[in-house]
């Protein structure tokens, strides 16, 4: 009963912002304007093609990202991960949502969702892991089981957010660990954004070496080339 004007009364002294030009907005996180502004990729964009580490594997990976990884959603990310802005997994959820559906995903092939981990000490650090709260709504929407102990991450290395596409694969190089069997098993892998494909490609390979048979991999956000 009191939630309505609770409410008001917090928005009348903390008017909502938006979070990516700092505008007052009649809408939780982004203007009108800057919700206009977000790049949805479709065909073919919103494919990548990886080539993994193992010659084993021949043919390269397809992973599907949702967003173009530009401002507004650029923003939005940065503020989900480093500013404890948790709540907005919720938001930006329904992109990988949307995407899945437009791509006639079928949950029924699949026997549960996986985020790419965070090393514990990041964990530590930030609180929470960004692909987990992810996958936790698309697994609640999809009505799938979400299982975040089957990759582990073993070591930290340099930050990726500034190294090269040969550093990146460089730098995962055996950190994510699988230890037990998932023969024959469908997986979801989500992470939230697609640069080099280092980081997933890294996991698609560990997961397949315990026998996982498909994996389909989503991005929320893709960088894409100029």
């Amino acid at each position: 009963m009191l939630k309505k004007p609770i409410n008001a009364l917090k928005n009348t002294f903390f008017p909502p912002i938006c979070l990516n030009c700092g505008k007052k907005t009649t809408k939780n996180y982004l203007c009108l304007s800057c919700k206009k502004q977000i790049k949805v990729l479709r065909p073919p964009f919103c494919y990548s093609q990886i080539k993994t580490n193992n010659n084993i594997y021949e043919k390269p990976i397809t992973a599907l990202s949702s967003c173009n990884y530009k401002n507004p959603i650029k923003n939005l990310i940065y503020s989900f991960k480093y500013k404890h802005c948790d709540y907005l997994a919720d938001f930006l959820s329904r992109f990988i949502v949307k995407q899945l559906k437009i791509t006639k995903f079928k949950p029924q092939n699949y026997d549960f969702i996986v985020p790419v981990p965070l090393h514990p000490y990041k964990m530590k650090i930030r609180g929470y892991n960004q692909a987990e709260l992810l996958a936790k709504q698309i697994a609640k929407y999809f009505q799938l089981p979400l299982k975040n102990d089957i990759i582990t991450s073993k070591y930290v290395k340099d930050s990726q957010t500034k190294l090269s596409s040969k550093k990146r694969q460089e730098n995962v190089k055996g950190k994510f660990i699988v230890k037990e069997n998932f023969t024959d098993k469908n997986i979801l892998l989500i992470d939230d954004v697609f640069t080099t494909g280092a980081t997933i490609s890294t996991c698609w390979q560990s997961l397949k070496e315990k026998g996982v048979d498909k994996i389909f991999i989503i991005t929320l956000a893709k960088a894409l080339k100029n």
